[in-house]
């Protein structure tokens, strides 16, 4: 084999062991977002997410650098193929590839768990929305009973009572 191309290959497998890690740093990261909704801490939300796309966006480069060089030792092997495929790859290779496969097989499942995590979070984020909207019902409704809402005149308004401004019943 060429040393051009075992220098690939090492790029590649250091490429999904990169990748693998920032893809455990994105789930602890939505893990701690969770953590920050459940505690209603805006600020520490506000950060971690801004992490969070840092961390996507370190994620996306190592993906580029990763298909580049799939694609490079893909060709090699498989000059007339158009759809590059890890798994094709490595029955490909000649040297032992046991790692590449471990890596390639630990990464799909940290993505998997990943996304399920991401849904989750998604989910909490839905939950606290509407909790946080039947709240706000709730204490309008418990207002109206005690509040009236007036006009300019000092008058009772008919319409619906206003956030921005109550006037306790004398």
């Amino acid at each position: 084999m060429i040393s051009h191309q075992k220098t690939k290959i090492k790029s590649l497998g250091e490429s999904l062991a990169k990748l693998h890690n920032e893809y455990s740093e994105a789930r602890n990261l939505l893990d701690d977002q969770m953590q920050a909704v459940i505690y209603n801490d805006l600020i520490w939300l506000n950060n971690l997410i801004d992490n969070q796309v840092a961390k996507y966006d370190e994620i996306q480069k190592t993906e580029e650098l990763f298909r580049k060089t799939l694609v490079e030792l893909f060709q090699y092997y498989y000059p007339d193929a158009s759809h590059p495929s890890l798994t094709k790859l490595l029955e490909a290779i000649e040297e032992p590839t046991e790692d590449l496969d471990k890596l390639r097989k630990e990464l799909y499942e940290q993505i998997e768990k990943t996304e399920k995590l991401r849904l989750s979070l998604v989910d909490l984020l839905d939950f606290a929305k509407n909790h946080n909207t039947e709240t706000i019902t709730a204490l309008s409704q418990i207002a109206r009973q005690i509040y009236q809402n007036y006009n300019a005149e000092g008058s009772m308004n008919g319409t619906e009572m206003s956030s921005l401004g109550l006037n306790q019943k004398a």
